[in-house]
């Protein structure tokens, strides 16, 4: 780096901390382009399903059930799609929540 006014305040250390913390973030493609999919065009029962998964992988169980309860057509949506969700409430002891 040179030096003058700009290059003073940069503190390399946060800079290196900066590309750590983002060389450490985990991107999951299949979520993400069913993410993309879902907002240019309708959501499918598989689109949901694999944001669904994505959800249930970091242990959001709440979220994922807002997800399958935001589906426009709840008659398309199979067994399959609610299963993680329920399994995920069942092992974090949420009997209640699994059994609506």
């Amino acid at each position: 780096l040179g030096s003058g006014p700009i290059v003073e305040g940069i503190n390399d250390s946060k800079v290196i901390d900066e590309e750590t913390e983002c060389a450490n973030k985990v991107v999951d493609v299949p979520q993400e382009i069913a993410l993309f999919h879902d907002l240019l065009y309708h959501p499918t029962e598989k689109s949901i399903s694999i944001r669904v998964k994505g959800l249930v992988v970091k242990g959001d169980a709440k979220m994922a059930q807002e997800l399958l309860d935001s589906f426009p057509t709840k008659d398309d949506i199979k067994l399959r799609t609610y299963l993680p969700v329920m399994r995920l409430y069942c092992e974090q002891g949420d009997i209640s929540s699994a059994l609506k």
